[in-house]
Parts: C-alpha cells; sequence; structure tokens
C-alpha cells in the first residue's frame, strides 16, 4: 500500500469513527464509543503494518527534529503566557 493510499484510508476510517462515537454519545452508549475506537486503532494499526517502507535520509529526519522543537517552543512560550495572563 502506498502512502497516499494510507491517508485516504486513514481519513476515512476517522471520520466514520467519529460518526459512530458522535451517535453513541447522543444515544448514551458509551460501550459502542469504545469499540469503535478500539476497533478503529486496531485496524490502523494492520493498515500502517502493510504499508510500503518511504526511504528517508538523515537530512528528513535533521530538519523534522528541528521543526518539532522550534514547535514546542513556540507553543511551551504561548501557554506560559497564557498561563500567567
Amino acid at each position: 500500500m502506498k502512502q497516499k493510499q494510507f491517508r485516504i484510508i486513514s481519513l476515512l476510517i476517522v471520520m466514520v469513527m467519529g460518526a459512530v462515537v458522535g451517535f453513541s454519545v447522543s444515544i448514551g452508549n458509551p460501550v459502542l464509543a469504545v469499540g469503535v475506537v478500539l476497533a478503529g486503532m486496531a485496524v490502523m494499526y494492520n493498515l500502517k503494518q502493510m504499508l510500503e517502507d518511504v526511504v528517508e535520509d538523515e537530512r528528513i529526519h535533521q530538519i523534522s527534529q528541528k521543526a518539532s522543537q522550534v514547535t514546542l517552543q513556540i507553543v511551551m512560550t504561548g501557554l506560559a503566557l497564557g498561563g500567567a495572563a
């Protein structure tokens, strides 16, 4: 399975899960919501196992690491300022 197919199927699974969880909350059945979430997680895990490996180099990992670090710094600064206010 290619990355694009995986994203489309994942999006569809999440949409169905959201609809069923919303329905189960509206009828007051938490067991259905938990069951759907667990089933969705299991299906997503199996899909991830079928995903073809994407070749990445060290540069992509370094860029991702720097982006994550900057994002974390911005979020933490915003939360600190929001908490102080």
